[in-house]
């Protein structure tokens, strides 16, 4: 079974199309992955206030602290802390789009409105979840996150083509991050 599914997935790739058999192939090759000391690289976050890296407080504007691993991005934001994933934390992938809009269906973050909105899903496929929320017609991102949260996930990996590397780094809560000044 899992051979005829990579077979879909192979396909798809091949011709550029995205069905419910993504969904199922997301399940099988996108499980969560629990951080080695040194898997993950440096992460960038980039903030207007004055504190102390060690004292950042996760969920102070938006749910979860966004981070990246371009500083140059991160300075675009303010102040740049660093920051390391602690060792042993899950990390849910979804820095796919297409993959984040099925997990969005399956979680129920979509309601029946929301995924026939083409707009809606075209941003969210496009990694521009980000510039979505930003018109201020939804909080999707701070859903995701929250959603991730209550699953048992400590960081969540969005796309968002908003900057170069193309994928946001989200931690659900302060336990997550450890400073890496």
């Amino acid at each position: 079974f899992s051979n005829y599914l990579q077979d879909v997935a192979d396909a798809l790739d091949q011709y550029g199309r995205h069905t419910k058999a993504d969904a199922i192939d997301t399940k099988l090759q996108r499980l969560s992955q629990t951080n080695n000391e040194d898997e993950y690289p440096i992460l960038y976050h980039g903030t207007s206030e004055d504190y102390a890296p060690e004292d950042v407080q996760v969920g102070q504007k938006l749910s979860g602290l966004y981070m990246t691993t371009s500083q140059k991005s991160a300075e675009d934001y303010g102040h740049v802390r660093s920051y390391r994933l602690k060792p042993g934390v899950k990390v849910l992938d979804l820095s796919d789009g297409y993959h984040l809009w099925n997990w969005m269906q399956e979680q129920g973050i979509l309601d029946e409105e929301d995924v026939e909105d083409v707009d809606l899903q075209n941003y969210v496929t496009g990694g521009q979840i980000f510039q979505y929320d930003i018109s201020s017609r939804t909080h999707y991102a701070d859903d995701i996150v929250e959603t991730a949260h209550d699953l048992g996930y400590d960081v969540v990996k969005l796309p968002d083509t908003l900057h170069d590397e193309n994928v946001a780094w989200v931690a659900t809560h302060n336990g997550a991050i450890q400073s890496a000044q």
